[in-house]
């Protein structure tokens, strides 16, 4: 149990680590977005003010359509009506004063075409700034990354008598034959051999290094049974079925503390035929 607590502190250091290295990610991108916003909202101001400036054209002038050329006559039936009321009256006037009049030229004014906003590229796409913030959200939940003791736990629902004990197992540390393990771990529980829920929770007791971990990343939701789990060692250890045991390994081949000499003799020249 102590490896497996090791192991888990572990992971917890290293995900304490990718949790600061994001926030840090997300403080710059946060930055930028603002100081994107601070120089968007600055050039739109200025553009809306540019636009809005004080007619210089006198009283009454309509502007010049969009799109029409300068010169073009526009007036409006109202400035028609207008231009004939004016006409009327210097007509009345040269009547008393005894002189002609003439028409007034009528003035067109062009006014500038109010200039486009440009907006610049946001600095961060939408899509690479949403998928940081859910990575981000995902290590600072409470259950994102299984933290919880019943996602933990590979059994999570396992009832054990108060005067259970679990056996000592010949530890493996993935270099030798699995089948092998399986045989002398099923051998150690032959009391509950047909209770898959020990029989599985137990297994991470005979169990030591890398084999360890393996079994700590097992997903709850692949391993119901004890056959699915020695399937899954199986498949994991396979490269170590058919390799002949070398020299070191016969060397560092330990007598356990419940085996006879004799039987160490044995199992030592049966593993070296």
């Amino acid at each position: 149990m102590e490896d497996v607590i090791e192991s888990l502190e572990q992971q917890n250091q290293e995900l304490r680590g990718e949790n600061q290295e994001l926030k840090g990610e997300m403080t710059q991108i946060r930055e930028q977005m603002n100081k994107l916003y601070e120089l968007f909202t600055q050039k739109t101001t200025v553009n809306v003010v540019s636009a809005q400036g004080t007619p210089t054209h006198p009283p009454g002038y309509a502007p010049q359509p969009y799109g029409m050329p300068y010169g073009e006559n526009t007036n409006t039936e109202d400035q028609q009506e207008c231009q004939r009321q004016e006409q009327a009256e210097n007509f009345g006037r040269g009547q008393t004063q005894g002189q002609r009049t003439t028409p007034r030229a009528t003035v067109y004014y062009h006014l500038p075409q109010n200039p486009s906003i440009t907006v610049a590229p946001p600095l961060v796409s939408n899509e690479k700034l949403s998928s940081l913030e859910e990575r981000l959200r995902a290590i600072e939940g409470t259950g994102s990354h299984d933290l919880d003791a019943t996602d933990l736990c590979l059994v999570p629902d396992i009832i054990l008598l108060a005067d259970f004990k679990v056996p000592k197992f010949e530890k493996y540390k993935g270099s030798s034959c699995p089948r092998v393990h399986l045989a002398m771990y099923c051998q150690k529980m032959a009391s509950f051999i047909h209770q898959d829920k020990i029989l599985v929770h137990c297994f991470q007791d005979s169990l030591t290094g890398a084999a360890l971990s393996w079994y700590v990343n097992l997903d709850s939701g692949h391993v119901k049974t004890w056959r699915d789990l020695a399937e899954a060692f199986i498949q994991q250890y396979k490269y170590n079925e058919d390799m002949a045991p070398d020299r070191s390994r016969l060397q560092n081949m330990s007598k356990n503390e419940s085996e006879g000499f004799k039987d160490y003799v044995q199992r030592w020249r049966e593993l070296a035929a």
